[in-house]
């Protein structure tokens, strides 16, 4: 059997580690992964209890399965903690021989530095007998100082090539192949540029409200729970120069240069603020809070590819959908074919669907057989049809990667850093210009989005 893996898993009883992670764990473990499990959490449970929860969100009842899952109370912050934690892993390794482990702190983000200074000092990153690696959810830090200061404290204890920062929308297969359907097929590469794009538009939609989150989304909003990691990351996946080779560090440094090319938000540069109504009356928002639960951007981009070409964004909650897609408008063509009256043809929109199905579609112009009127049609790929994969298979994606060491999918420092320069950039023009506007549930925002676009429209 192939060397074990020990997954100590910081926050074990928590919402993600119950919807996602127990799940995804199963899964490589049926495929065949020598997994193991140390579940750490402040609260009391047996084993027994801590199979039954595990049991659940898993729904297996595969004794042999749950029998490697281990838990270990107590408070993270104290140091005799790790030392009860090594014991633990020993247990597992006097059972089963020398294993990796990855830790994973799905935590909340400013105990990130307290248990990364804490694996250090007890030695737990030692790598000598197999590989000792860091997981981290996003937040990475409030803003661009605040990460910094968490990047140099969990550095203290891990190398880069240690650290695999997660946004799961990189786990997603359609945001992925974004790639390799530019890079691989040469009808499309030779389209991705000014010369025939008008413009790309990205949304990413939630019905859901803020609910119990109320106290941590008042200090964030939707420009740093969603534009800082998912839209930008998206945004350099659609946007990069094609990488020297598939490895992580050549994807990684293409998103890279990028994001650098990405002009600084200015005074005047319009962002639009939305906050839907009552959002105020959730437990933990403060009153007259000015949180927007809703952002619409543009992006202008400095390189020879993209000059005038905006990249618009929009985010928001308590929308009528939830969806996450990317429409890529190419320039409409003179008529040749239309009817009397119409001088362009409709624009053709290549559509990339990333939730809740994953898709990719064409809208192309075709004449009406019956009238002669130049009609769109679409030619449409669907992933799930084909593959069976869907986006609730992303943590077991990313684990996998963490587990054979393909950074490709995580975020690289550089990349965290620059996109807190643009966000900062927004921030800091809102400290004096901020105006948030209020919008009912169930629509796309506030009217004050469609503006962004001046003569085009959201397509959704």
């Amino acid at each position: 059997m192939e060397k074990g893996t020990i997954i100590v898993l910081f926050g074990a009883a928590g919402d993600l580690a119950k919807k996602k992670l127990y799940h995804s764990i199963h899964s490589l473990y049926a495929k065949g992964i020598n997994l193991f499990l140390i579940g750490s959490g402040r609260r009391e449970f047996s084993q027994a209890e801590f199979h039954k929860i595990v049991s659940d969100a898993s729904h297996s009842t595969d004794s042999e399965f749950l029998n490697r899952f281990a838990y270990l109370a107590g408070n993270s912050a104290d140091f005799s903690y790790y030392e009860k934690l090594k014991a633990e892993i020993d247990t597992i390794e006097a059972k089963n021989g020398k294993c990796n482990v990855l830790f994973y702190l799905s935590i909340p983000p400013e105990l990130f530095s307290e248990v990364a200074v804490n694996l250090e000092k007890s030695g737990l990153n030692n790598s000598a007998t197999g590989f000792r690696r860091l997981i981290i959810e996003k937040p990475f830090g409030y803003d661009l100082e605040t990460a910094r200061q968490l990047n140099s404290d969990i550095n203290g204890a891990f190398g880069e090539d240690q650290i695999y920062r997660i946004d799961h929308y990189l786990g997603k297969e359609l945001v992925q192949n974004i790639i390799a359907f530019r890079f691989s097929n040469p009808v499309f590469q030779g389209l991705w540029n000014k010369n025939h794009i008008d413009n790309v538009q990205i949304t990413i939609s939630e019905t859901a409200g803020v609910d119990e989150r109320g106290n941590y989304y008042d200090k964030s909003g939707a420009i740093r729970d969603m534009v800082q990691n998912h839209i930008l990351q998206v945004l350099s996946l659609v946007a990069m120069e094609e990488p020297a080779d598939n490895l992580a560090d050549s994807v990684r440094d293409e998103k890279v240069k990028l994001l650098k090319s990405i002009e600084i938000f200015r005074e005047n540069m319009p962002v639009i603020a939305g906050q839907y109504a009552g959002y105020g009356e959730h437990a933990g928002v403060s009153k007259n809070t000015k949180t927007e639960t809703f952002a619409a951007l543009k992006f202008n981009i400095k390189n020879e590819r993209w000059e005038g070409v905006p990249f618009y964004a929009r985010t928001g909650k308590k929308m009528a959908k939830s969806y996450a897609e990317v429409n890529i408008e190419f320039k409409k063509m003179k008529c040749v074919f239309c009817s009397a009256g119409e001088e362009k043809h409709h624009p053709n929109i290549l559509k990339i669907k990333i939730q809740p199905e994953e898709s990719i579609s064409l809208q192309f112009n075709i004449p009406n057989p019956e009238t002669g009127k130049i009609i769109t049609q679409n030619l449409e790929f669907q992933h799930g049809k084909i593959y069976g994969l869907r986006s609730s298979k992303s943590y077991e994606i990313l684990l996998k990667d963490v587990i054979s060491g393909d950074m490709t999918r995580f975020v690289r420092w550089d990349e965290v850093e620059a996109s807190w320069k643009i966000i900062d950039s927004i921030t800091s023009m809102w400290k004096t210009s901020k105006n948030v506007f209020k919008y009912d549930a169930g629509g796309f925002g506030p009217k004050e989005a469609d503006k962004l676009l001046e003569s085009r429209k959201w397509i959704n």
